[in-house]
């Protein structure tokens, strides 16, 4: 019997993979262990500050390789950077490194996989150009766009960057069609080398079968209140201060709701939010959890008031559990939310518009689980795991072929 051969493979991300949790993050989990035996993994990511009593948010449960390359982050001016042009010269400073650490290890790799458009590809594929080493990527959102909103004198440089690694490497994969239309009518060019490779969820493990959820909210402490969740990074543009801002009303209108805000990072300014409106008693703040789906299943509505977005896992996952979504329409989120058939689309930043969304759906229960047993549908036909690893799989054999 012929040996299958070994397929080395080097993933680039400015993540603390395996020690925080997030869409890309949750993607890479999957990916690693859903890819076959015979590819061999090493991750390239960012040491975490606080190494090394930071526990893994992803427990691996495959042999892989993880090099930890230090930031300005472990120095001892770490301090300097909540601000955010030091943090930009961290992240820099970080792409840098890593690039120059897979450079120095490129014979040990058959493919370069990065995981955004951002420096740390630009850096890849440029030293590409000498190595022949295939550099794919994958983006979950739109770098040049996410990092202006910090560094916005920089703009002009951050699009530079961003174009040339769309252009010059070797596949640009997107998660929908519609974010590369956006990055060619951005550029005013034709991105030649593209695919679409849809985001996924293992949609046995989010399976509303699996629970009763009558029997999740009693676990979970909340057996009599209406349950409306939002599960995301805490940052300011995730937008949970407006969902905050729309509970006084929602509250006068369904006395015993309760708004649970799961996801990693400060909630101080939040929870004094909540204090000011005098809403503390309807909402509560359950950081980064591993029981997201328990915590979906007792779920009545799924909430995601966000600025800016790619196509969030959180969003695939709640529609798995057959929940009613209301999401801002920002990003990619349109592209899996059709408004009024499995979900509602509102605009950003509008209070009264989650209000509305929030109580129409309260108040009309025919419509909130049509809207589920739709969204359920939709994750199964357009982001399945199997399709997906398939798709993977023929794309980095046909590169290193290449």
């Amino acid at each position: 019997m012929e040996k299958v051969k070994n397929i080395r493979i080097a993933i680039a991300s400015n993540s603390y993979f395996p020690f925080t949790s997030g869409g890309r993050e949750t993607w890479l989990f999957e990916v690693i262990h859903k890819l076959p035996p015979n590819y061999k993994i090493t991750i390239f990511g960012a040491k975490p500050p606080s190494w090394p009593q930071v526990n893994p948010s992803y427990p691996l449960k495959r042999k892989i390789q993880i090099i930890h390359i230090p930031s300005l982050l472990n120095s001892p001016f770490k301090k300097l950077f909540k601000y955010v042009y030091f943090s930009f010269i961290n992240y820099v400073y970080f792409c840098i490194r890593c690039a120059r650490e897979i450079k120095k290890m490129h014979s040990k790799f058959d493919i370069i996989i990065s995981l955004n458009h951002g420096l740390l590809s630009f850096l890849l594929v440029k030293n590409k150009i000498k190595k022949k080493l295939p550099v794919l990527i994958i983006s979950h959102g739109f770098w040049s766009e996410e990092m202006k909103r910090n560094v916005r004198l920089l703009s002009p440089l951050l699009s530079f960057i961003e174009k040339n690694a769309i252009i010059k490497c070797d596949l640009n994969m997107f998660l929908t069609k519609s974010a590369k239309n956006y990055q060619e009518v951005k550029y005013k060019i034709e991105i030649p080398r593209s695919t679409i490779l849809p985001n996924a969820i293992d949609v046995s493990v989010f399976n509303p079968k699996n629970f009763n959820e009558e029997l999740s909210r009693k676990k979970l402490g909340f057996d009599k209140n209406f349950i409306i969740t939002i599960i995301s990074t805490i940052r300011e543009l995730k937008g949970q201060k407006f969902a905050l801002l729309a509970m006084p009303t929602i509250k006068e209108k369904i006395p015993n709701v309760k708004l649970l805000v799961v996801g990693k990072g400060s909630t101080s300014r939040l929870e004094r939010l909540a204090k000011k409106l005098k809403v503390e008693d309807h909402v509560s703040f359950l950081g980064e959890r591993t029981d997201i789906p328990l915590i979906l299943s007792g779920t009545h509505i799924f909430l995601l008031p966000s600025l800016h977005e790619g196509l969030p896992i959180s969003i695939l996952e709640a529609m798995a559990m057959t929940k009613p979504v209301v999401a801002t329409n920002v990003g990619l989120i349109p592209e899996i939310i059709t408004n009024r058939f499995n979900g509602l689309l509102i605009p950003p930043k509008d209070i009264n518009a989650i209000t509305q969304a929030i109580l129409g759906l309260f108040s009309d229960k025919k419509l909130m689980n049509e809207f589920g047993k739709n969204a359920r549908k939709t994750v199964i036909d357009k982001s399945n795991w199997d399709k997906t690893i398939i798709k993977l799989n023929k794309i980095i054999k046909f590169a290193i072929k290449k």
